[in-house]
C-alpha cells in the first residue's frame, strides 16, 4: 500500500513522503545504533585498558 502514496503524488509530494518514511526508519532504528554504539565504546575501553 505505501509503495502505491509514492505513484499516486509524484513531484515534491512524493519527495515529502519519502523523507517522512526515512524519517521513520531512522527514528525506529536510533535506539539499536544508540546501543551499538555503547557496546563498542565499552569493547575499546576494554582492550586499551592496561592489564590487571
Amino acid at each position: 500500500m505505501s509503495a502505491s502514496l509514492t505513484t499516486q503524488f509524484p513531484g515534491e509530494l512524493g519527495s515529502f513522503v519519502e523523507q517522512q518514511r526515512w524519517s521513520w526508519l531512522e527514528q525506529e532504528l536510533s535506539p539499536a545504533t544508540q546501543a551499538a554504539e555503547s557496546v563498542i565504546a565499552e569493547a575499546k575501553a576494554r582492550k586499551q585498558a592496561p592489564p590487571r
